[in-house]
């Protein structure tokens, strides 16, 4: 890890600020699913795509 984002914060599905944002939204997206199956539910993928979002704001490279 570059020594500038030791101390950065990464975005993640289960990062509060994402489900902060993302909370009033969640009524909007089916939550049948399971990431550990390999099978993400719409819920977890649209909090993984705001998760992306986050880091590539604050110029966090994310997988592509």
């Amino acid at each position: 890890m570059p020594e500038r984002h030791s101390k950065r914060h990464v975005h993640s599905l289960i990062c509060e600020h994402v489900l902060d944002d993302m909370r009033p939204h969640e009524a909007e997206y089916d939550h049948e699913g399971s990431l550990r199956n390999g099978n993400p539910s719409e819920w977890q993928m649209a909090c993984m795509r705001h998760a992306d979002e986050l880091n590539r704001r604050d110029g966090i490279e994310v997988a592509a």
